[in-house]
């Protein structure tokens, strides 16, 4: 069991501004093409002292299953999951700083391996705390995030691509939190951003309505999911079922 432990406890920050123009010390990532974005995160991950050779767990406590952004999305990622069963694949949310909220999955194997890099429930996993990876990248950018295997900033990581967009709070504009969807490396797909995109507008949409105190009907069964587009008026209806 990990113990709680403080983000920045033990580790040497440096200043961000300075950084921007430093060399990285890894030459895998020196010598790595790569777009500007994941540069910048490589580098603030380097001045934030987040260690490469490992994910140092940073547990912040249980999740809060009553907030409105677990509800939604937890909705959201059970019907998405249930349209690719047995695919090696975690789905997740997690709030605006980076807490993971819930994880689901089927597959036992990336279920077992994300615990081994406390990827799970319970745990941070902003840049600060564990390099550039898709959801602290989603986070940090607020922009959909595609991180594939070498591109991680930890060495633990680079089995993995992780694809990760920014929920936003439907009413404020304001970041709320991020879906992210991790595969195994040699398993990734393109279409994999596009669903956690999906999911996260539909979190949106569905917050927004849930926040109007509109119930959301049960979806039929063998009714066909769909997303709507995020701005939906408040008595628009269920954003995330077909309509009858």
């Amino acid at each position: 069991m990990a113990q709680r432990t403080h983000p920045s406890r033990g580790r040497r920050t440096v200043d961000l501004g300075r950084d921007e123009v430093s060399p990285l010390s890894d030459p895998a990532l020196v010598g790595r093409t790569a777009a500007p974005r994941l540069r910048a995160s490589w580098r603030r991950s380097q001045g934030y002292g987040v260690p490469q050779d490992e994910v140092v767990p940073v547990f912040s406590g249980t999740p809060d299953t009553g907030s409105l952004l677990y509800e939604c999305a937890h909705r959201v990622l059970t019907d998405l999951q249930a349209t690719i069963p047995n695919e090696p694949v975690s789905l997740m949310v997690a709030d605006s700083e980076g807490f993971v909220l819930a994880r689901l999955g089927d597959d036992p194997d990336i279920r077992r391996s994300l615990d081994r890099v406390h990827l799970a429930p319970g745990f941070s996993y902003n840049e600060r705390n564990a390099g550039t990876n898709g959801l602290g990248l989603s986070l940090a950018d607020r922009a959909p995030s595609l991180v594939r295997a070498e591109d991680h900033y930890c060495t633990d990581l680079r089995g993995y691509t992780c694809a990760a967009a920014p929920v936003l709070e439907p009413v404020t504009g304001e970041l709320a939190g991020s879906i992210n969807l991790t595969t195994w490396s040699a398993a990734s797909s393109g279409l994999l951003l596009g669903l956690a995109q999906t999911a996260a507008n539909a979190t949106s949409a569905l917050m927004l309505v849930r926040a109007g105190g509109r119930a959301v009907r049960p979806a039929p069964r063998g009714e066909v999911f769909h997303v709507l587009g995020s701005h939906l008026a408040p008595d628009a209806g269920d954003p995330c079922v077909s309509a009858a």
